[in-house]
């Protein structure tokens, strides 16, 4: 039948890329070709869901079944740092801060130096280099970290080796009063942003914003950068993100579906293993806690290895032992982000069966511990809800709302279109399928007990602020 002769066309096709590719080289060819044949014979349905990655086909098959046929390197030069970035040491304690960044090989001696602007420079021991070999990999993720920091100061640093060290890079330590009139919170949110050029206006337009010193730090909830198992774009996202914000302001990340590969080992070795480390939650959790002046912020893990939603209990009850030991008196900000959302209006499972299946699990834990706002993604626009419960609206204002307000915001920029939202009335009445990213500012002003949560979301080409909301709330 047609479909028969379709999937036979596609693999013809296949092995002469095979046979072009590896011309001088029989035993890459054979690998190559063996790979083929095998996704080709035994799950002949993977060929469609093929088509929407971003794969050089041939090549990434060999290279996640053969890692050590078909390889990849992350880089052009043995010890050249790349792919920078900055994330916070301690979900707490804000006196340190942790810089990750890729070489090709292990350099020994590396290290950071860092310093005050015209101060003495300190230098630090890298830790223990970590990589992986998924996909053909061939590079060395390196962290280190840069303690002692004083609040409120602007340090200069450079990592590397003796062999090779990066440019100079700064970044601004949180202030002792972060959170409050005098001086705000000021966190960027995004979320399904893409390697390619879909995520160039986010990219510049976030970047623009760190650059002018208005933004304390980025938070991405889960799909970065759409490498999807191939690891060459995972280098270049890295490679554009790092010199536009993530090397000048804590890049603060949990996973989304696309990064499920291989149990999301790509994720945890580049990223997941240079986020704060929480010692009440799971060995290997992928989830974690930060405490910023008068907010706590639950970077939750909704996703499983096989592509479906999921917060286990473990992970629920972790969130609820962290948000009932909150003192909201003077901490009053509790809020979350996922990636998948509990409440959106798209046509299809992730708003149907797997949004029920998260209210299951989540929504009584977020209402009870009365949870301020849940940001998650993953349905490719922007959708704000009124404050909600239970699958009802609990008000249609959001002064002293008696329960969360949710925002999907997975509209940063993939590797296709946005998706237009559904209805935007009874429980959203504001949705766009622009391109875009949101800025967040918390507010508390303790001796007047006036509290505020502010998030725009803006158009990542123009910068036209396209959607705004305020959450106040006093504390009784």
């Amino acid at each position: 039948n047609a479909e028969y002769m379709g999937l036979n066309e596609t693999k013809d096709l296949m092995i002469a890329d095979c046979d072009s590719k590896y011309a001088d080289d029989d035993a890459k060819k054979q690998e190559c070709v063996l790979a083929v044949d095998v996704i080709t014979f035994a799950v002949p349905a993977l060929l469609k869901a093929l088509t929407g990655l971003a794969w050089d086909v041939p090549f990434n098959l060999c290279a996640i079944f053969f890692d050590n046929i078909c390889t990849q390197n992350c880089c052009t030069s043995d010890y050249a740092p790349e792919q920078i970035y900055l994330s916070l040491a301690d979900g707490t304690d804000f006196s340190s801060m942790r810089v990750t960044w890729v070489t090709l090989l292990d350099a020994p001696g590396s290290s950071v130096q860092f310093s005050t602007i015209g101060g003495t420079s300190i230098t630090t021991a890298a830790e223990p280099t970590r990589t992986y070999n998924f996909g053909g990999w061939i590079g060395v993720v390196n962290t280190a970290v840069m303690t002692g920091l004083t609040p409120n100061t602007t340090y200069t640093y450079t990592v590397g080796s003796s062999y090779n060290r990066s440019t100079s890079f700064t970044f601004t330590t949180f202030p002792t009063n972060i959170g409050t009139p005098e001086r705000p919170l000021r966190v960027v949110n995004i979320a399904d942003m893409a390697y390619d050029n879909n995520s160039d206006f986010t990219v510049l337009s976030v970047g623009a914003k760190v650059q002018a010193g208005e933004i304390d730090m980025v938070i991405h909830n889960g799909d970065i950068s759409y490498a999807d198992a191939y690891m060459v774009h995972w280098d270049m996202f890295m490679r554009k993100i790092s010199p536009a914000f993530a090397a000048y302001v804590p890049y603060m990340t949990n996973p989304g579906n696309h990064e499920l590969y291989a149990n999301f080992t790509a994720y945890k070795t580049r990223l997941g293993l240079s986020m704060p480390r929480d010692s009440t939650a799971l060995e290997g959790a992928m989830y974690y806690a930060l405490n910023i002046g008068p907010t706590k912020i639950l970077m939750m893990d909704s996703e499983t290895y096989i592509d479906t939603a999921n917060i286990p209990e473990a992970e629920v009850a972790w969130a609820n032992g962290q948000l009932t030991a909150q003192d909201r008196k003077t901490q009053p900000w509790a809020l979350v982000f996922q990636h998948r959302p509990l409440y959106c209006n798209y046509k299809g499972f992730d708003c149907k069966e797997f949004a029920y299946l998260l209210r299951l699990q989540a929504e009584s834990t977020y209402l009870n511990n009365k949870v301020d706002f849940v940001s998650a993604a993953h349905v490719h626009y922007y959708l704000r809800s009124y404050p909600l419960s239970m699958g009802m609206a609990t008000g249609y204002s959001y002064d002293n709302p008696s329960s969360p307000v949710y925002v999907v915001n997975g509209a940063a920029g993939n590797l296709k279109e946005n998706q237009k939202p559904g209805k935007t009335e009874g429980l959203y009445p504001v949705g766009n399928s622009a391109i875009g990213y949101g800025v967040m500012e918390v507010v508390s002003d303790f001796p007047n007990n006036k509290h505020s949560m502010t998030y725009s979301f803006f158009d990542s080409a123009t910068n036209e602020l396209l959607d705004n909301f305020t959450i106040t709330k006093n504390i009784n």
